[in-house]
């Protein structure tokens, strides 16, 4: 059997569509975006495989003098909630990586910007953990929200002054908290790394963590 990975399907899906009738187009637009975001912390592999045998099962009922409202109904939301219901989740490992890069993230730039005294460098173990926690509070209200409001993301991501507004007051908030809780954090647990040694565990924090996202992230080739 021949399969694909995830860009091989964007690539198609993109190719495709410009093949379609102006209001098939319009029409399947919509239901990618609503599938795609929709599919926030799902298998994104399952999703385009699946769009792609619709838009070929599409493009063959346009030949036969058909369109999608004819063959997938008036409403690609709807569509979109039956084809998202029976596709599987995310694997976990994906979305522990997902949480470990943006934790990873905060960590490093905590590291490197803050707590340097005296030549060393202060970590409070406390402020880590909350700044952790915090992070893993936002992507969980985000893939919430995209989940469940989906409509409404549309319309934000559709109006560039709202999107960029939305986008710019979570930052706002998540990183206003995460800075509130580095300076407010009292540092019961506390840790003086001396230097030169601040600087290693700065050296060995960030190139263990670019490994592993080049690791994970290597793009892999299509199965063919």
């Amino acid at each position: 059997m021949t399969t694909h990975d995830e860009q091989w399907y964007r690539d198609q899906l993109n190719t495709l569509e410009k093949q379609l009738t102006e209001s098939d187009c319009k029409w399947f637009d919509d239901l990618r975006i609503y599938s795609t975001l929709g599919a926030f912390m799902r298998d994104e592999k399952s999703v385009n495989a699946q769009l792609y045998m619709m838009m070929t099962d599409l493009l063959a009922a346009e030949a036969d003098g058909s369109d999608a409202p004819s063959l997938f109904g008036d409403d690609p939301k709807l569509m979109a909630d039956t084809l998202l219901k029976e596709l599987p989740p995310a694997k976990k490992r994906d979305i522990w990586q997902l949480l470990g890069i943006v934790i990873g993230i905060a960590w490093l730039t905590m590291l490197i910007g803050g707590g340097w005294t005296n030549g060393g460098m202060t970590i409070n173990f406390l402020a880590y953990i909350g700044v952790a926690l915090v992070s893993i509070i936002m992507l969980a209200v985000i893939f919430w929200f995209m989940r469940t409001q989906i409509y409404t993301t549309v319309k934000l991501i559709r109006s560039k002054v709202g999107g960029f507004l939305v986008i710019w007051a979570i930052m706002a908030i998540y990183l206003g908290s995460c800075i509130a809780i580095a300076l407010l954090t009292p540092p019961i647990f506390a840790w003086h790394v001396a230097y030169p040694w601040n600087i290693v565990v700065v050296v060995v924090f960030t190139t263990v963590g670019r490994a592993d996202v080049f690791l994970d992230f290597q793009p892999q080739a299509a199965l063919l």
